[in-house]
């Protein structure tokens, strides 16, 4: 790849997924965590530390995963509700939830904490 990237993946049975972080040279997974997968802007992995440019992208990407994972699943009962601060920010731009097992996708643009596109559903 050329540069620094975070790959979701996620399967349709429990227990299916992963987070993959990738420099242009190397490479780590992160196992499933719980039963969802999620990612701010930062590697989680001995990938944090190489020092091979890439860092966390502001702002706060550490609470904001951290306030994602302590999202329950009625938190996910009116589409985007969930997105707020710490999660939504002045530098967000584009907001997704997906279901592989469902097999439905929610998407919006942003400016900041704003919606400004109508949303995108898929399944």
């Amino acid at each position: 790849i050329a540069v620094p990237a975070i790959f979701i993946l996620s399967g349709t049975q429990a227990g299916e997924g992963c987070v993959i972080e990738r420099t242009e040279t190397d490479g780590a997974i992160r196992a499933l965590d719980g039963s969802s997968v999620c990612v701010a802007n930062h590697f989680e992995t001995s990938l944090d530390a190489a020092g091979q440019g890439w860092r966390a992208r502001p702002i706060d990407s550490a609470g904001r995963v951290r306030a994602a994972r302590a999202l329950g699943e009625e938190s996910f009962a009116t589409p985007f509700a969930w997105f707020k601060s710490p999660i939504a920010n002045k530098n967000s731009r584009l907001v997704f939830s997906a279901d592989a097992a469902a097999g439905t996708l929610r998407l919006i643009g942003t400016a900041g904490p704003k919606p400004v596109t109508a949303e995108f559903r898929l399944g």
